[in-house]
């Protein structure tokens, strides 16, 4: 062994601590280069992000909203004379007026057990969503639940409170025909609080001002926004 080549036993007890710190410190880079990445608990779309890339965050705090469409939950209320006819389990067909020729089957999942002051429990319906025609959460629909022994069921027909003109007594809306507003009549039945029960006048598949109404009169032009 030439001298050159020797290390005394303090250099190599030095170089050894200079080793094992630095594999710590690489097993601290790497922890920290993890927590940089964040992995939703789910697979789904991310709607709102609420931190920008590089901030510091807190443990706890969201960092973005991600919503799974692949099966949607359709809330409704339904009447007393109507959901004791209810079982979960059983089949409801879905159409929405986005997709007119698309028929959804889905599941009642659930039947609340407590009714509100108008005398209506909410019911839940699980619905596997199509790859034909991808629904949206937040879209209205319209749903018929095919009840066993449920002579009276039928759909219910109901429209924001914020579309009707003048009272509630003596209702109209303004129904789009033709990109022309038409005021019309109708018949309002039980109360929802932000949503009225419609007996006659209008049909499923109309469509209603919602908003704006105050500019409008009979026979006026109106053009639909994009995001309706």
């Amino acid at each position: 062994m030439r001298g050159g080549d020797a290390v005394s036993e303090t250099q190599l007890r030095d170089m050894k601590l200079g080793f094992e710190n630095a594999a710590i410190q690489l097993e601290n880079a790497k922890k920290q280069l993890s927590n940089t990445q964040v992995l939703a608990p789910f697979s789904g779309y991310i709607t709102r992000r609420n931190v920008e890339p590089g901030a510091f965050i807190n443990i706890g705090a969201q960092v973005a909203d991600i919503v799974d469409v692949s099966e949607l939950k359709v809330a409704l209320r339904v009447p007393e004379s109507d959901v004791y006819a209810l079982r979960q389990g059983q089949e409801a067909s879905l159409t929405a007026s986005v997709y007119p020729e698309a028929v959804y089957t889905g599941k009642v999942s659930h039947i609340g057990l407590q009714g509100d002051n108008a005398h209506t429990y909410p019911v839940e319906i699980i619905v596997p969503n199509s790859r034909e025609y991808p629904l949206k959460a937040g879209t209205y629909v319209n749903v018929q639940i095919n009840a066993v022994g449920a002579k009276n069921f039928s759909p219910l027909l109901m429209i924001p409170r914020d579309a009707i003109v003048s009272s509630v007594k003596e209702p109209s809306v303004y129904l789009i025909d033709d990109s022309l507003a038409r005021l019309t009549r109708i018949t309002t039945g039980r109360d929802r609080g932000e949503y009225l029960e419609v007996l006659s006048g209008l049909n499923g598949n109309d469509r209603i001002v919602t908003n704006g109404q105050i500019n409008l009169m009979d026979g006026a032009k109106v053009s639909i926004a994009k995001n309706q």
